[in-house]
């Protein structure tokens, strides 16, 4: 498990870093209400892509478990291109029937670019179906060069664009959907080369409707998961304006980069889980956590007392109110990453219905004081409402961890001699040790 997570965490290091320059290059060219304009257009696109995966990338690993399935690859490969297709029609014409006969419902912006939005729907929606049995059939190292490879040339072309005064939103979404789509063609490429044959894929609709209706059961949850991270910045823009979007948005994307390592471990965890017996399972959730965990608050100790020079490099002086919101939002990421990295043995415990109830509720009280706190305090009520939901996701986690496991979730907060050990050599001498994780 280690060998796996040091390629996912090295590549997506690197293609944040690149993320970073790249937006720090688009923060300084569009400005703050530029800024806006595209955090509101690629909001959407990420809701829609989410909301039409279906939940596939969460259910799939339920369904690679050789222990209690005997379902040849290429018919997983099959039910993702039925899924892409399927949804990508259902996507076009959904946003072709609400512009032709209720126009009202979307902003100007988001009305001037409804071609790109879908198209890049459509990309995102197809490396998100791929990434996931590129996981099962263990492909780390080849999603790790991709992606790199791929924020690579992303930033050559933004930086081009911008150092020709040619920069704008609609160019941007272009070139971030020149590179989902070679992703996804990459993507294929290292499937289509793995030891276990995965391609040509096959449909077998017994199967098809089998996931689905799975993915259905847990899809409230990733839907809510997601609206109650991005559609704070649809509220924000409708609100209080495509400025304070702009800055509402530099604040998030900064904060968001300190999710990266527990994404990585969450993303390992998964495939490791579906191999561990009963009882290992819930101990290697409990020990990952707690070591994750400690990561994420050195690194949040960092971000908040070097919030302002980091928003000054990242974005330039016209987006300083960002500062103080960097450093709200920093609590809330903190609660977030508990859930983020249980969730995992939910999934394998097929809990797919109690994870879409707890984020439905979850999400109908951000909802709720979005629209309480934005009017008044516009992006700082958004912190406020992002941290509120956080904190009570997490106590949540906790509870239904403990029901679960019958472990005691509160043991991610204590460091067991083992684990101090393991620290400490760390972080002096960066030495490897060959039992990280279990």
């Amino acid at each position: 498990m280690l060998k796996f997570v040091s390629y996912s965490l090295v590549a997506q290091v690197a293609a944040a870093a690149l993320a970073l320059v790249s937006g720090a290059v688009v923060n300084h060219s569009l400005g703050p209400s530029g800024r806006g304009d595209y955090a509101e257009l690629i909001a959407w696109v990420l809701i829609l892509s989410t909301v039409l995966g279906w939940s596939f990338n969460n259910v799939v690993y339920h369904f690679a478990n050789r222990q209690l399935y005997e379902l040849p690859r290429p018919l997983l490969a099959g039910t993702a291109v039925v899924v892409w297709l399927a949804s990508t029609a259902i996507l076009a014409a959904v946003i072709l029937l609400a512009f032709t006969f209720a126009p009202a419902i979307a902003s100007q912006n988001l009305r001037e670019s409804a071609g790109l939005v879908v198209l890049l729907s459509s990309l995102m929606l197809g490396v998100g179906l791929l990434d996931p049995l590129l996981k099962v059939a263990q492909r780390f190292r080849a999603l790790a060069v991709a992606s790199v490879v791929v924020g690579a040339a992303s930033l050559v072309a933004i930086g081009i664009l911008a150092g020709l005064n040619l920069l704008t939103v609609s160019r941007l979404l272009l070139v971030t959907g020149a590179g989902q789509l070679v992703l996804a063609g990459a993507y294929v490429v290292a499937l289509s080369r793995n030891e276990e044959q995965w391609l040509p894929p096959k449909v077998e609709w017994k199967t098809v409707r089998q996931i689905l209706l799975s993915g259905l059961q847990v899809h409230a949850a990733t839907v809510s998961g997601l609206l109650y991270v991005r559609v704070d910045q649809i509220f924000v823009y409708q609100l209080a304006g495509a400025q304070e979007t702009g800055v509402y948005a530099v604040a998030v994307a900064v904060a968001m980069q300190l999710l990266m390592l527990p994404n990585v471990v969450a993303q390992v965890l998964s495939s490791r889980l579906v191999e561990a017996g009963v009882g290992e399972d819930a101990e290697i959730s409990l020990r990952t956590t707690r070591l994750t965990l400690f990561s994420i608050g050195l690194g949040l100790l960092v971000l908040v007392v070097l919030a302002g020079p980091i928003i000054a490099v990242y974005a330039g002086p016209g987006y300083a109110d960002a500062v103080p919101l960097l450093r709200l939002l920093t609590v809330g990421i903190l609660f977030f990453s508990i859930p983020h990295l249980l969730s995992p043995y939910w999934l394998k415990q097929g809990r797919f219905v109690l994870a879409s109830t707890t984020a439905v509720g979850l999400l109908a009280l951000n909802l709720g004081l979005n629209v309480l706190w934005i009017p008044a305090h516009g992006a700082t009520g958004a912190a406020w409402a992002t941290d509120a939901t956080y904190g009570v996701g997490m106590v949540i986690s906790l509870v239904v961890f403990a029901l679960l496991s019958r472990r005691n979730p509160l043991a991610i907060f204590t460091l067991p001699a083992e684990d101090r050990v393991f620290v400490w050599r760390l972080l002096r001498t960066g030495s490897r040790v060959q039992r990280v994780m279990p």
